[in-house]
């Protein structure tokens, strides 16, 4: 049903919604309205998806609007990351979207969260506060999507959790502020193409070091000022624990400092790093460059040995 009538002296264009449907939900967020349709622009369809809207949609002043929407399917995501099931619903009322009750199944593992937008359809610029949390999903098929394939796999499991805010819009990644944490457990972590230059390098200094297995990962961060910043991020294996500080840039571009210590944790690993703190030293990197080409140097070298690491 189309209606037109005023509001305090605005002339308002409302379509009521009474809709139960299969087809794809970008094309039916574009007939609800373009700044809807624009919201959903980065979201993939590949599976069949059920949609069932109630309610109105204000194409005027947008104050008119207040619907409900239920989605479901399959094979649908963000980007190239595409759900095996998802479930949402999303709530309009006036400029503000709330997608709540997300939930879902993922490369194995299980996800949920929400997002909230306002400004939609009065602002260029929407703003957005949202809280997604992602359990043990297999590490090798998450990272398919940003590194190639590797000869032998990952494996691991990743899990992470995030809160954020900001504004929507090219540009606006330097608005994006949150925090989080990410894990990672029971992986080959230096098979990962971003570690190999560290395990060259710890090869060349004590050649067992660079075939040491490091299976557990884990770090709290933040977003902020166009980079993902942590202080504590924590690599451990059978015979090395790796600790970093320093920032990741929406850019690509990489600042982080490294250290290696030998052995895991307990009492003999305190002994060891204690009466070899002089040489740990020498096991003190930074990570530079960007994330396709990552550079490892060695800090506390003397730059005549530097010569061994070209």
């Amino acid at each position: 049903n189309f209606h037109l009538h005023r509001v305090n002296g605005v002339l308002t264009k409302t379509v009521a919604l009474d809709v139960l449907s299969s087809l794809d939900p970008s094309a039916q967020a574009r007939m609800i309205g373009p700044e809807m349709g624009k919201l959903l622009e980065p979201f993939s369809f590949e599976g069949p998806v059920t949609v069932s809207v109630y309610g109105r949609v204000d194409y005027g002043s947008v104050s008119n609007t207040d619907f409900h929407a239920e989605v479901s399917g399959k094979r649908m995501g963000y980007d190239r990351y595409l759900a095996d099931e998802c479930r949402f619903d999303v709530f309009g009322l006036g400029d503000q979207l709330l997608f709540t009750n997300v939930s879902g199944r993922i490369y194995g593992g299980t996800f949920d969260g929400w997002v909230k937008f306002t400004g939609v359809g009065v602002s260029s610029n929407p703003a957005y506060e949202g809280w997604g949390e992602l359990m043990e999903s297999d590490l090798d098929a998450v990272l398919s999507h940003v590194a190639e394939k590797p000869e032998q796999a990952y494996r691991g499991l990743l899990s992470a959790r995030s809160s954020l805010r900001g504004l929507v819009g090219e540009g606006m990644g330097y608005t994006a502020y949150g925090k989080g944490w990410i894990r990672i457990e029971d992986g080959y972590l230096f098979r990962i193409p971003l570690l190999g230059g560290l395990s060259r390098l710890l090869s060349r200094i004590v050649p067992e070091l660079g075939y040491a297995g490091q299976t557990d990962f884990s770090a709290k961060v933040k977003i902020h000022d166009g980079k993902i910043e942590t202080r504590d991020a924590l690599m451990e294996g059978n015979l090395l624990s790796i600790s970093a500080r320093g920032s990741y840039y929406f850019d690509e571009k990489l600042d982080f400092y490294v250290r290696v210590q030998l052995l895991r944790k307990g009492i003999m690993a305190k002994a060891v790093n204690l009466a070899t703190f002089p040489v740990t030293k020498l096991f003190e990197f930074h990570l530079g460059g960007h994330l396709k080409s990552p550079k490892w140097r060695p800090v506390n070298f003397p730059k005549e040995l530097f010569l061994i690491f070209d």
